[in-house]
């Protein structure tokens, strides 16, 4: 779940903390999907992107807690927008809308083609709240610059995070091994501590093959 982070309500810390502390990540891959492997850390990765940072405690689910931070949060009962374009999109929208419910955040499902979509949470535009969105990242640590630097192509959250920025510039330009795992990986402790983007699963692409078949890895 991407919230745009230059909107009054999905902006506040807060209203994002109360979202993480209410969705049930489990209980959403269980219902959309024949296999997954559910987010257990706190980081905003890819499953398979190279220095991924796997000691960023987990926001967990609990209520009570969720409504402690949107008691602290902008929030007034707002019907907040979640923008959503597939059909499993969609699926996993209609699941957070009653989860969010129980804390009392009030979400309107919006439903538009994936090209409008992506026009409707571009960076610099103020339309969107919340979406649903996927395949963000590459095995490729260097894809984190996409999602994450000012008006790049996939940061649908408006994030803008100066030290983010400064280590992104330089983790993607340096050729110490060391060094760019060192600082990809603080750029995950980091973004964490914003919340602009809530895991919650990743999808198993099975490949079938005919009995017999080989000759490629």
């Amino acid at each position: 779940i991407f919230f745009n982070m230059e909107d009054p309500i999905a902006g506040d810390p807060n209203f994002r903390k109360a979202v993480f502390s209410t969705v049930d990540r489990e209980a959403i891959a269980k219902m959309v999907e024949y296999d997954a492997i559910v987010e257990d850390t706190g980081t905003f990765w890819g499953h398979d992107t190279t220095y991924r940072n796997n000691d960023i405690p987990i926001i967990p689910r609990d209520l009570d807690k969720a409504k402690e931070y949107l008691a602290a949060s902008s929030y007034n009962g707002e019907e907040v927008s979640l923008v959503a374009a597939t059909a499993t999109q969609v699926d996993i929208a209609n699941i957070v809308q009653e989860q969010l419910r129980e804390v009392g955040i009030n979400v309107k499902i919006e439903q538009m083609e994936m090209v409008a979509m992506n026009n409707y949470m571009a960076y610099g535009s103020s339309q969107g709240q919340m979406a649903v969105m996927m395949g963000q990242m590459s095995p490729l640590a260097n894809s984190s610059y996409d999602s994450l630097y000012p008006e790049a192509g996939n940061n649908k959250i408006n994030y803008n995070n100066p030290e983010v920025n400064e280590l992104l510039e330089k983790a993607t330009t340096s050729i110490d091994e060391a060094e760019r795992e060192r600082m990809f990986k603080e750029i995950q402790e980091i973004v964490a501590k914003d919340y602009p983007v809530l895991m919650i699963y990743y999808r198993l692409n099975p490949v079938v093959l005919v009995q017999g078949f080989g000759g490629i890895t």
